[in-house]
């Protein structure tokens, strides 16, 4: 056998056992405690995501983590190109590639079937005890990882429950100052938005109360009262997943067509944002200057606006509410989150300490690596009063956003760990947190459309159609809902065009997807 055929049958043989142990000769197995190597070790990082989530040295979080296992971790990523995706494809050319590599599953799991990522599977089960104990009770969460090729290439992001994503909210001091009731069915609520664009509740003696607006400039938050699907299976959005496995465009049923004349109505009456497409910060305009009666959004961020508008507007007093039940009775929260976060780090195929490197991602993934990642450094970030561990008032009130955008300038970042819900509600103010545990508790909120992996044909497929898809039902939507085209009269027409546009490919795509993960 010639020297490049034997080193080929070794290259192969490594990716059937689902990754080597590159040079290192460490059994790290024997280490105590959360200790990754024996001895102080460097690993290079490649982390840019979401055009601003940049690697910086200098991270309290990992300079913690350093002394807890021993491993220091140095960036490679410069923070002058936002352009996350061109900084990643670009980072692969280089020579020797990054120890670990960070980023969106989409691209790791190309990287990984391309050979710039070792596979983890085996080195999960001999170096990370805790993340395998992970993927044992929740074999869905590896399923969801795994690229189309079977092959583990990245540790992903993973949520204890995934929750809630958002939530509906109502201003109870305009319910209470028109003796109205909190609205539990769709007759309901539209009759309160017909009050609060009536009856003055904000009592400026103007008709200026704007009843429900959305900070994300669409209609979708309402569309699930009359587009229920069939069954718990996926939350509402272009694609979603019925009981039977089947993948269907949400936006071609007939509850969605109804939404759409019902919707239009609503926004002909003036009790949706006459601004919705459009309005930039929404939230900050109609809450700051008293005029916005309702919204569907993020617990923290929302919640929020009581106290910032304290001081102008003292009666202001924005409420979570029960989702609203759809036309079948359902109480159906459509807007979740999925448990796995689409984003994760691997092991680069040029990494020389593969077993340390196993061991320093399963820190992660321990109690101690999770509460670092989530809260920080005890004493500084976070204290503990009665076994609860809470943040300070410095990370509380950090203008910037609070608890979640604050541990990001300390590096709590979405990296291979599992975050549990316990920091994410301590980040919240008492009513926030409240509302978030009642949909919480009584799972209201129903399964998002899931991370899957896809072949490179199916990829293809999604990237060349899906966004002129996504494009024409966006525009169709706001057609329809600003009377530029009747629902009825043009309907037809509308499903006919986007078969044209490959929403049969795109849709069998997703199923073949689908279909392998399970």
């Amino acid at each position: 056998m010639s020297a490049i055929a034997g080193g080929l049958a070794a290259l192969m043989l490594a990716g059937c056992n689902g990754g080597t142990d590159g040079g290192s000769t460490q059994d790290v197995t024997k280490l105590e405690g959360t200790l990754a190597s024996a001895d102080p070790l460097t690993l290079t990082v490649h982390m840019h995501f979401w055009g601003t989530n940049v690697f910086d040295d200098t991270w309290p979080v990992y300079q913690e983590a350093a002394k807890r296992t021993n491993i220091t971790l140095h960036g490679t990523a410069s923070k002058t190109n936002t352009e996350s995706d061109q900084v990643f494809n670009t980072m692969l050319t280089s020579e020797p590639l990054p120890d670990i590599i960070h980023g969106e599953s989409k691209n790791l799991n190309k990287a990984g079937t391309d050979g710039a990522l070792i596979p983890l599977q085996d080195l999960v089960d001999k170096y990370a005890p805790h993340i395998k104990a992970i993927f044992d009770e929740h074999p869905e969460y590896k399923k969801a990882t795994l690229a189309a090729d079977g092959n583990l290439y990245y540790i992903p992001c993973l949520r204890d429950d995934a929750g809630p994503a958002q939530g509906w909210f109502i201003r109870q001091d305009w319910l209470d100052k028109l003796g109205l009731p909190v609205p539990t069915t769709v007759d309901e609520y539209y009759n309160t938005l017909k009050a609060f664009r009536d009856q003055d509740p904000n009592g400026n003696g103007k008709k200026d109360e704007v009843p429900f607006f959305d900070r994300h400039n669409s209609v979708d938050k309402l569309v699930g009262l009359w587009n229920p699907g069939t069954g718990d299976v996926t939350t509402f959005g272009d694609y979603s997943i019925d009981k039977d496995g089947n993948v269907y465009c949400a936006r071609t049923t007939e509850g969605y067509k109804t939404a759409m004349k019902e919707l239009a109505k609503w926004y002909a009456e003036g009790l949706i944002d006459q601004e919705i497409f459009t309005r930039k910060n929404p939230r900050e305009a109609l809450f700051g200057d008293n005029t916005g009666g309702a919204t569907n959004d993020w617990f923290s961020s929302t919640m929020s606006f009581n106290e910032k508008t304290k001081g102008k507007y003292p009666e202001f007093h924005l409420a979570v509410i029960p989702p609203v039940k759809n036309v079948e009775g359902e109480i159906k929260n459509q807007f979740a989150r999925n448990a796995t976060a689409g984003i994760g780090w691997g092991i680069s195929k040029d990494n020389k300490h593969v077993p340390e490197t196993m061991k320093y991602f399963d820190f992660w993934f321990t109690e101690e690596g999770s509460l670092l990642n989530a809260m920080g450094i005890e004493g500084t970030h976070y204290t503990v009063e009665n076994g609860e561990q809470k943040y300070t008032d410095m990370v509380l009130g950090y203008e910037g956003g609070g608890a979640p955008n604050y541990m990001r300038t300390i590096g709590g970042q979405e990296i291979g760990y599992f975050a549990e819900l316990g920091p994410e509600i301590a980040g919240m103010t008492g009513e926030a947190a409240e509302g978030f545990k009642e949909y919480a508790d009584n799972k209201w909120t129903v399964k998002a459309f899931p991370s899957l992996s896809y072949t490179s044909e199916e990829e293809r497929t999604i990237a060349a159609k899906g966004t002129a898809l996504t494009t024409y039902m966006k525009e169709s939507q706001q057609n329809w809902i600003l009377g530029n085209k009747d629902v009825d009269a043009s309907w037809d027409q509308y499903v006919s065009d986007l078969k044209s546009l490959g929403l049969d490919e795109v849709i069998a795509a997703y199923q073949a997807a689908y279909n392998r993960q399970k």
